[in-house]
């Protein structure tokens, strides 16, 4: 049985390298067919050269040991002069397309997969597992540009070895046999212990995650700083080091296996060959052969051993490529679970109102109810708040709304129609959501602004607007470029935003959107209470066709919205006015009074 599931395994593996290796011609010879035809052809006249080379000098060797030298041996003499030195011209060509063609699909298969990766859903793409997959694809997308290169490599070694094949099986089949299964272990230590190295990387990718997060914390200087101050630097080295010691201590053990069995293959080819050389020699006792011939039969069995193991190691490394290449196409096949369906097209020039219905969610792999029963109307153009303490579910709802995920159980209807059979581009065409991890570019700082709605011209009045919105003109006019100036210390003349100013810039960017719908979770964590003050003034300025949502701990910055809403243990435990709920004397004026007694 487990002789079956073997070769089936390897059958699976064949069958999947062939696939891919397709793949990769299809979509290279798609995008650069001129370069890749060049490839081709250039690899596979380099191939013969050595051939050509080996039989003008058993041409010439016959000719001088003759008894009668052949006339034509000066011509012999050009032939080899100009074959010896054409090798290198042919390689320098060979290396400037393979070169080329290596930058120009690196590029290609960047802008894929970068591509993908903004088309897959936020579900899938904070899925553990498949995180798992998107680290391996990160750390060896190399391996698809290098298994595409070492096709042509095929092509060099496949005319090399049908060329000597049939030199050899002209001679002697006996030879060719020999040298043909002297070639074979090679391979077999290469595919053996070449998958079984990918194997330990794929089982210790969470170790791998784990390394990755430590070593972050060494090159970002916020968290060097914390690292030094705390004196957990020495702590989180030796975190490391045990990592990569447990990581690399199997893989050091594969690598001696490898070893020892290339070793054996070497020994084995080299009785192979030597008894080839034997037979030759005899053929030329015996007088069945020539000199120069015996010469050209024994650097045809060189070649012959060369091509083949050649062959059978790319082979091989392709074989480890491909381990990595299945993650590639396995990441580039995914599928959005949105995709290739009909959507249903709502009108939302107007704001629209949002209903939702029992919801109960639990994220995906896990049993926790984080959602549970929950029901909410949003009226269009109002000021909708939210509260409850940490863990309660507020911005699990933010991704609800967002699409992102889809309920357990209820629905989510906008102007009547579930959210499910909206196009998600519709919809954010119309949404805006700050969250609390917010990006930061390095963008001129106008250009960063107006990343909040890139469809339309850069409009640098509406840029200022939107600074002065969420305060952030105050330091921008203090920058040396103002709105010219560049965000980043990595690049020229650049600054690096606090914490505090990062935030305002990303709100700023919200705002310059102008959307039906805002939706603001933390909007105001990293800001001062005075800036606040300002914020939550201009958001009172909004335009009042628009609803707002606001998620926030602090009680202060919610106490004028229209309603509140109290999320406790998933679902909605109080809602109403700010009036509305200090009167109800519940968790609202418990956590409000206890957030003032703070303050006083």
């Amino acid at each position: 049985m487990s002789l079956f599931t073997s070769t089936k395994e390897k059958l699976g593996n064949f069958s999947s390298l062939s696939k891919n290796s397709w793949r990769l011609i299809v979509i290279a010879f798609k995008k650069y067919p001129l370069l890749l035809i060049a490839l081709v052809i250039v690899a596979a006249i380099s191939s013969i050269i050595p051939f050509l080379q080996s039989g003008v000098i058993a041409l010439i060797i016959n000719s001088l040991v003759s008894a009668t030298p052949d006339t034509d041996i000066f011509y012999f003499v050009v032939a080899l002069v100009i074959i010896s030195v054409f090798p290198d011209f042919l390689g320098n060509i060979y290396n400037f397309l393979d070169k080329t063609a290596w930058i120009q699909m690196m590029n290609t298969f960047e802008l894929m997969f970068a591509k993908k990766q903004a088309d897959l859903d936020i579900a899938d793409l904070e899925n553990p597992k498949f995180q798992d997959t998107i680290e391996r694809v990160k750390e060896n997308f190399y391996s698809m540009v290098n298994m595409l290169s070492s096709q042509f490599d095929l092509v060099r070694n496949i005319v090399g070895l049908t060329v000597a094949s049939v030199i050899l099986l002209t001679f002697s089949p006996i030879i060719f046999i020999v040298i043909f299964v002297s070639a074979i272990p090679g391979f077999w230590v290469e595919a053996r212990y070449g998958s079984y190295g990918w194997g330990i990387w794929a089982a210790k990718s969470e170790e791998r995650r784990r390394f990755s997060d430590l070593r972050f914390r060494f090159m970002h200087l916020p968290q060097l700083i914390e690292l030094k101050i705390f004196q957990n630097a020495t702590n989180f080295l030796r975190r490391m080091h045990m990592l990569l010691v447990n990581f690399e201590k199997e893989q050091i053990k594969n690598e001696w296996k490898r070893l020892a069995g290339n070793g054996i293959s070497f020994v084995i080819s080299i009785f192979s060959i030597g008894f080839a050389i034997f037979w030759a020699i005899n053929q030329v006792s015996i007088g069945a052969i020539e000199v120069g011939t015996m010469t050209f039969v024994l650097y045809s069995i060189t070649n012959f051993n060369n091509s083949f193991s050649a062959f059978l190691l790319t082979i091989a490394n392709q074989f480890r490529h491909n381990l990595y290449v299945k993650d590639i196409f396995e990441v580039l096949d995914k599928k959005s679970t949105r995709s290739n369906r009909e959507y249903s097209k709502i009108n939302l020039e107007e704001t629209p109102e949002i209903i939702l219905k029992d919801i109960s969610f639990s994220y995906p792999d896990s049993d926790e109810i984080i959602l549970k029963d929950f029901s909410l109307t949003i009226r269009p153009n109002e000021r909708l708040a939210i509260v409850g303490i940490n863990g309660a579910g507020k911005t699990t709802l933010v991704k609800l709304l967002a699409g992102f995920y889809k309920p357990t159980k209820g629905k989510i209807l906008i102007n009547g129609v579930d959210l499910e059979d909206i196009d998600l581009v519709d919809w954010y065409s119309k949404l805006a959501i700050l969250f609390q991890d917010y990006a930061v570019y390095n963008f001129l700082v106008k250009e960063g602004i107006a990343l909040g709605d890139s469809g339309r011209p850069e409009n640098i009045e509406q840029v200022k607007k939107a600074a002065e919105a969420s305060d952030s003109d105050v330091f921008i006019r203090q920058w040396k470029k103002q709105y010219e100036q560049m965000i980043g210390k990595e690049f020229t003349e650049g600054v690096e935003p606090s914490k505090g100013q990062a935030q305002k810039l990303a709100l700023a960017r919200s705002f310059y959107r102008n959307p039906k719908i805002l939706i603001l979770d933390e909007p105001t964590a990293s800001i001062d209470a005075e800036a606040e003050a300002k914020i939550f003034e201009s958001l009172e300025r909004m335009p009042k066709e628009q609803t707002i949502i606001l998620i926030s701990h602090r009680f202060s910055t919610v106490r004028n919205a229209d309603r509140i809403c109290v999320i406790e243990d998933g679902a909605v435990s109080e809602l109403g006015s700010h009036e509305e709920l200090l009167r109800n004397d519940k968790t609202y004026k418990r956590l409000f009074e206890k957030q003032a007694r703070g303050y006083r």
